[in-house]
């Protein structure tokens, strides 16, 4: 007898503090969540859009979605150029790291 196959992972659930988008909005809605209630709604505080700035309402999961987290992309840009012979570590780091740092010689 086959074992039954168990059930799937439960969809990852929204939670306080999480920031999130008016779905069927025009406008650029943003807010955070404040309380997450027993019945699957959410309250959210509102911090954009013109109609619902610094409003709290109670929005269904259909209503919102989870405002996508933005990557920073500092490090995948040129490399800042250096003139030559310039030291990457200040002159009063390196009296303090002496022993850590290759020598320069």
């Amino acid at each position: 007898m086959a074992k039954p196959k168990p059930p799937p992972p439960p969809r990852p659930q929204l939670r306080a503090g999480d920031v999130v988008v008016l779905r069927q909005s025009q406008q650029d809605v943003k807010g955070e969540i404040i309380t997450v209630l027993e019945d699957g709604r959410y309250k959210v505080h509102w911090l954009t859009g013109s109609d619902y700035r610094d409003r709290v309402t109670t929005v269904t999961p259909e209503e919102i979605r989870r405002k996508p987290r933005r990557r920073c992309n500092v490090w995948l840009t040129e490399p800042v150029k250096r003139p030559r012979g310039e030291q990457l570590v200040p002159p009063d780091i390196q009296t303090t790291l002496r022993g850590f740092l290759p020598s320069s010689t």
